[in-house]
């Protein structure tokens, strides 16, 4: 199951988790190779930036030190 009425679901004890033949991912039971480029190419972007010493898209610059 990758999307519940209520969300996010967080009881341990719902009894939807604790069914045995369930597994529950977070809206990622599946994605295609081109799906999941545009939804995280801007991630991977911000990755290599910071690898390289050069950050983008920092909300909080004036706690980065290289």
């Amino acid at each position: 199951v990758d999307v519940f009425d209520g969300e996010p679901l967080t009881d341990p004890n719902d009894p939807l988790l604790s069914h045995p033949k369930l597994i529950a991912t977070p809206h990622i039971g599946f994605v295609t190779e081109d799906e999941f480029d545009k939804q995280f190419a801007d991630i991977f972007e911000q990755v290599n930036a910071y690898a390289a010493g050069a950050p983008i898209h920092m909300i909080n610059p004036s706690v980065y030190a290289p």
